[in-house]
């Protein structure tokens, strides 16, 4: 004889299961209805801008959006095949020409991440009310460094 607490717990992966699914399609949905709000407002990049900003202001509001990890990637390399389609050799001299600002904004970067580190290491390192137990240097400044915002 069967449990119904049995039936049950077979059940709630796969509820799980769907409501992923359905959190995937709502956010797709989202995202294609703000590339047409954007397309017909004849912004640049709609495709890319629409989906950005519509899912990070519902995710701002608390409300859950998930995407796929394949798709997502899907998108990041499309997207940086078009880009690569606009260096030519004429744009590559000219990125050669401004090595000097990109030096200046990687050292502006990591000395960002060190000052926000450092103070995010006494914040939390020091007994008290923010207090985060086992918290490095390595752990404060790896997670501010911009590159890992995409994760």
């Amino acid at each position: 004889m069967s449990n119904d607490n049995e039936a049950g717990s077979t059940d709630k992966p796969r509820r799980a299961l769907s409501h992923a699914w359905l959190r995937v399609l709502a956010t797709l949905l989202l995202a294609a209805v703000a590339a047409g709000l954007c397309l017909m407002l004849h912004t640049p990049l709609p495709w890319m801008i629409g989906p950005l900003i519509a899912t990070s202001l519902v995710s701002m509001a608390g409300l859950p959006t998930q995407s796929l990890a394949p798709f997502r990637n899907a998108g990041q390399w499309t997207i940086g095949c078009a880009l690569g389609l606009y260096f030519t050799p004429q744009v590559v001299a000219v990125v050669a020409s401004l090595w000097w600002v990109i030096a200046l904004n990687i050292a502006w970067a990591l000395t960002i991440g060190l000052i926000c580190s450092l103070w995010l290491h006494r914040v939390h390192a020091a007994p008290g009310r923010f207090h985060v137990a086992g918290i490095t240097r390595v752990t404060t400044f790896l997670p501010r460094r911009p590159a890992v915002r995409s994760r």
